[in-house]
């Protein structure tokens, strides 16, 4: 079955899904809800539908998300996605690329879906996985095979990683290896580790 289900804060189910598109059997599929309730989910790893508080839609699809960016003749991903603190949809995708080429990036959405831009090139994301934003609006991505999270300002220039150097796994001084999710809340930034089985706190750029 292919559904999705709203529970309130006491355990009772609310709303409900059942005539979902085909998900993606070995993952669980990326979700996120923004500052209206209203839902954002990733299915087949290629397409971004959204709903409403009570689960009714979908009120906007994306289908066509290889046209966003370049990415040769490879094969993609959308393996995460977010909103920021104005509704704006970010997700990650990653590049099957077997040819050191690196296409990978993180594109950007309206609340219904329009494309505005695509963030990429020069090797600025290596297998981008979760998204989150700080209470300035600025964009954390977790890189996946750098080992590190990159902070982004609100131009979406690069200020500052979590780790001065990239592709150096660890688990000392700042370190990680294999980071693959992200949660913000005030001045604390969570970020689960694949390979060191742990969850590092870090204090947020502004905090």
């Amino acid at each position: 079955l292919h559904y999705l289900r709203c529970y309130n804060d006491k355990g009772h189910r609310e709303a409900e899904i059942n005539n979902l598109p085909d998900l993606e059997k070995s993952d669980v599929n990326p979700i996120a809800v923004d500052l209206q309730d209203r839902l954002f989910i990733i299915y087949d790893k290629h397409h971004i539908q959204k709903y409403a508080t009570d689960l009714t839609g979908p009120l906007a699809t994306s289908d066509n998300v290889g046209a966003y960016f370049e990415h040769g003749e490879h094969d993609f991903n959308i393996v995460a996605i977010a909103t920021d603190n104005f509704n704006h949809v970010y997700i990650s995708v990653d590049v099957e690329d077997n040819q050191n080429e690196n296409f990978d990036a993180v594109l950007i959405f309206d609340n219904d879906l329009n494309f505005i831009r695509s963030i990429s090139g020069n090797g600025i994301f290596d297998d981008p996985r979760g998204i989150a934003f700080d209470k300035a609006n600025f964009m954390y991505v977790v890189n996946l095979s750098d080992h590190v999270v990159k902070v982004f300002d609100t131009d979406f220039d690069l200020v500052t990683m979590s780790w001065d150097e990239t592709d150096q796994p660890g688990n000392t001084g700042g370190q990680m290896n294999r980071p693959i999710g992200i949660g913000i809340h005030d001045v604390k930034v969570w970020v689960t580790e694949e390979n060191n089985h742990c969850i590092t706190v870090f204090t947020a750029y502004n905090r």
